[in-house]
């Protein structure tokens, strides 16, 4: 959404950001495309992305998750 400017303005930092989280869980496509919207960011702002992208990941693998065994 971000990349295209579908229902939202588009932003090739955000783009970057969400094709990066989604490669690292192993979403090839958004691998390929990270690597076409990279060139078009500076390298402070590509450091800055990754960075946001690791609090990101950090968070969501620090949210307690349900127990379903129990049930």
């Amino acid at each position: 959404m971000y990349h295209s400017g579908i229902a939202i303005n588009k932003d090739i930092e955000r783009a970057y950001l969400w094709f990066n989280l989604a490669a690292a869980q192993g979403v090839e496509s958004a691998a390929s495309a990270r690597d076409i919207v990279v060139k078009l960011l500076t390298p402070n702002q590509i450091t800055a992305l990754q960075q946001e992208a690791g609090r990101i990941s950090r968070g969501y693998r620090s949210l307690p998750v349900a127990d379903e065994s129990k049930d």
